[in-house]
């Protein structure tokens, strides 16, 4: 399925969230930022879109040291198996439930996680390979975190 930005950038004076001159090296940084962004649905909420035609997704934080993705997903939505290169990140679902399938190296079966809306944020490192989707009947909301 297609992807599709909408929207008008970057949320503006979410500091208090995301210092500009913070970097986000430990794991732990990026779960509590994706947990600190997701609990600000004021800030996000009103930008979020279901296209059942087109995966959603707009950056809602963007610094020199980090960005934040908010992700529309439509009931079969998915993204196949990638990584993030040099990134590491952290998952945090706001509304439904998806899945994630990582594969951890190489001839490796993947395992797949169930991540739901209130769960603690998945945290990934960098080089990271995993697909992720939509396999309910109705729609999901994620927010995801690189570094």
């Amino acid at each position: 399925m297609a992807n599709q930005i909408r929207g008008g950038g970057p949320i503006r004076n979410v500091t208090h969230l995301v210092p500009t001159d913070q970097s986000f090296d430990a794991p732990d940084d990026l779960a509590a930022l994706a947990q600190g962004l997701a609990s600000a649905s004021d800030l996000w909420a009103p930008r979020v879109h279901h296209d059942p035609h087109h995966r959603y997704y707009e950056r809602i934080v963007g610094t020199a040291t980090c960005d934040a993705w908010l992700i529309g997903w439509s009931p079969g939505q998915a993204i196949p198996a990638h990584d993030h290169s040099g990134s590491s990140g952290a998952v945090v679902v706001t509304d439904g439930q998806l899945v994630e399938t990582c594969w951890s190296g190489t001839g490796q079966r993947p395992s797949a996680r169930l991540m739901n809306a209130g769960d603690r944020a998945r945290v990934f490192a960098a080089g990271h390979v995993h697909a992720v989707a939509n396999l309910t009947n109705r729609p999901a909301t994620s927010i995801h975190v690189y570094s």
